[in-house]
């Protein structure tokens, strides 16, 4: 989720709460609802639909506060209007939350890249810490970048051409990958926080 940081207060809390107890309003919505009620009401939506079982019959739901108890996102439904990001929004606070902790961060790396080339000051980032309840905390995002290693031979059978190192390197380079020749058959390539997929 992605929220006008300047109209909520940390720290933000994770929480699982029963369905009757949480009631927001709802992004792009102008009443308060009880989360139980909205789920109801979003089985019937042609976008959200398909989310709604994922908690529906659960005890409880999850559910992203501030530290004044204002509702930023009942996950993976809605985000709260509260925190909504508008033209004039300056500062975005971004929220992620997954089941599977690999994916969640190449998402968010992917995220706060993207965002950040619009900062006032492009490409700048402020990292938060995670407190977990049941162990060490932890800074996030990472954002970091990684070397591969690559064999020239290697490459060239897996598209069944024959490029030489500094081709090969070249053609990296304009996927926005650093690649220089390390040795006669070995590329050394650094893999940006954006290319998970390298």
């Amino acid at each position: 989720g992605t929220h006008d940081l300047d109209t909520i207060t940390g720290p933000f809390v994770y929480d699982a709460q029963p369905p009757q107890d949480i009631s927001f309003v709802p992004l792009n919505k102008t009443e308060v609802w009880r989360s139980d009620k909205l789920l109801d009401h979003y089985l019937h939506d042609s976008h959200l639909k398909e989310y709604v079982p994922i908690i529906k019959d659960k005890p409880f739901y999850p559910v992203i506060t501030d530290s004044k108890g204002v509702v930023l996102s009942l996950p993976p439904i809605i985000n709260g209007d509260h925190s909504k990001i508008t033209l004039n929004t300056r500062n975005v606070f971004i929220e992620l939350t997954a089941t599977d902790k690999f994916k969640a961060q190449i998402t968010l790396d992917t995220l706060v890249a993207m965002f950040s080339e619009y900062c006032e000051q492009p490409f700048t980032v402020e990292p938060v810490i995670i407190e977990y309840l049941s162990g060490p905390s932890e800074q996030t995002p990472k954002l970091q970048y990684r070397e591969q290693r690559a064999r020239v031979d290697y490459c060239n059978s897996l598209v069944g051409v024959e490029e030489s190192a500094e081709n090969i390197a070249k053609m990296l380079t304009s996927m926005s990958l650093t690649a220089k020749l390390e040795g006669t058959n070995t590329l050394k390539v650094l893999v940006p926080p954006t290319r998970y997929e390298f």
